[in-house]
């Protein structure tokens, strides 16, 4: 039989990108550790699974895919069982004109690819993609797919992992943070449900729901958040804490009632761990060195501006984690406070008891703070004490919701920032 991963390798080390030295490290892993030769080159590090998937895909002479590139509907779990799946890692990505397209590890496994065509019942063609993204494609689509067999009663219930309505949520949370995103987006449509990652700024479609698991994951979702699972006709706001690999992930919830069921987004809000450097950010280097300059300043007013998702937060929590330090009173105003800090002292909006934003920058100034963080200026009042404290001695830093950093000006003044205030900068 032909051996795969054998000419793999040796086509790898005739190319130069693997020496034999690194293939007796890996086969000694792979025996140590009970894993296969590729696992073990992926492990130590030595060639990346998308390189293997790509010479492995020369030499079988078939299409490599990258599964981020697609959108997998999760309903194809219906074509196939499990376990199945599981044994050939294999899954089904669409199907045209009578042939069904199979992501497959191994499209050499004529056994395996028999198989599957008993089980569909029309011909395969099979792709080669990346043995991770696979796997972790297989894991998430069963997953969500499973919550088709949870029963209404049954959804108010469910507490464990096991459950296929909490196996389901579970997988969208961690397919969100393992994507680095930003929010993540459960739209129901007519006759479906589309879930959405925002990354870098950017909404991209992920693989869909099946549209009766929407209500169930919907309850999961309120039971995590402690919010009215009676309550389907209101807007309603919430927030829980999610562990993945050790790591703690604060979620902030929202729930609005539309046509078609209750649309879900969730803000995923990052730990100070996550703050890096200034260089991190990924600026330019004179805009970095510009912008290290500004925060270093004793007085003035720092403005970030973009739209939802652009990392307005992140920039300027990075600011504030880059000069924090015993000798600076660091005070902010936040809804919610995202990022907790250490020796920073982080007040929380709530304006059903008068804590807005104006009244507690007002009260924030009799604190004697040296820099103060405005989450955001939204209203003229809070506009106008933010560019006096700046004008008095204080260095304060906000975002504005503008597209661009040039039209903050007008928005300043839109907001009633007297003109001569914006000049002086």
């Amino acid at each position: 039989m032909f051996d795969s991963p054998q000419y793999v390798v040796r086509s790898l080390i005739s190319e130069g990108v693997v020496r034999e030295a690194d293939v007796t490290r890996a086969k000694e892993h792979a025996s140590s550790h009970g894993v296969t030769l590729d696992e073990a080159l992926v492990a130590l590090g030595i060639v990346s699974g998308r390189r293997l998937a790509i010479e492995r895909a020369k030499i079988c002479e078939h299409p490599f895919v990258d599964l981020s590139h697609y959108e997998v509907d999760v309903s194809n779990t219906a074509l196939l069982p499990r376990a199945v799946v599981d044994r050939h890692v294999a899954f089904p990505l669409f199907r045209t004109a009578g042939v069904v397209t199979v992501a497959i590890l191994d499209p050499l496994n004529l056994s395996a690819l028999d198989q599957l065509r008993q089980l569909l019942k029309v011909d395969v063609e099979p792709v080669i993609a990346e043995a991770e993204q696979l796997r972790t494609l297989i894991a998430r689509a069963y997953g969500m797919a499973g919550a088709r067999t949870g029963s209404s009663a049954e959804e108010h219930e469910l507490t464990t992992g096991d459950e296929p309505i909490v196996a389901a949520v579970n997988q969208i949370i961690v397919g969100a943070v393992e994507s680095g995103a930003s929010d993540i987006h459960i739209n129901p449509d007519e006759s479906s449900v589309h879930l959405r990652y925002r990354v870098d700024g950017v909404l991209s479609v992920t693989h869909g729901l099946p549209k009766n698991a929407h209500a169930g994951i919907v309850q999961r979702l309120k039971v995590m958040s402690k919010l009215d699972l009676t309550q389907t006709r209101k807007p309603q706001d919430g927030k829980f804490r999610f562990t993945h690999k050790d790591h703690a992930v604060d979620i902030r919830l929202s729930v609005i009632p539309t046509i078609h069921g209750e649309n879900v987004v969730m803000r995923l809000l990052r730990s100070a761990s996550a703050i890096k450097s200034l260089d991190q950010l990924l600026m330019p280097e004179d805009m970095t060195r510009a912008y290290e300059e500004a925060i270093s300043k004793p007085h003035g007013m720092i403005l970030v501006t973009g739209p939802t998702g652009s990392g307005k937060t992140t920039t300027l929590y990075t600011a504030l984690s880059h000069i924090n330090s015993p000798h600076l009173n660091i005070m902010t105003i936040e809804d919610p406070v995202e990022i907790r800090l250490p020796m920073i002292r982080q007040v929380q909006v709530n304006t059903e008891i008068g804590l807005t934003f104006a009244a507690t920058l007002r009260s924030i100034l009799r604190q004697d703070p040296d820099v103060v963080l405005v989450g955001e200026i939204r209203d003229d009042e809070t506009a106008k004490i933010a560019v006096q404290a700046a004008l008095t001695g204080h260095l304060v830093m906000s975002t504005l919701h503008t597209n661009d950093a040039i039209s903050s000006i007008t928005r300043l003044k839109d907001l009633g920032v007297p003109s001569f205030a914006i000049s002086n900068w």
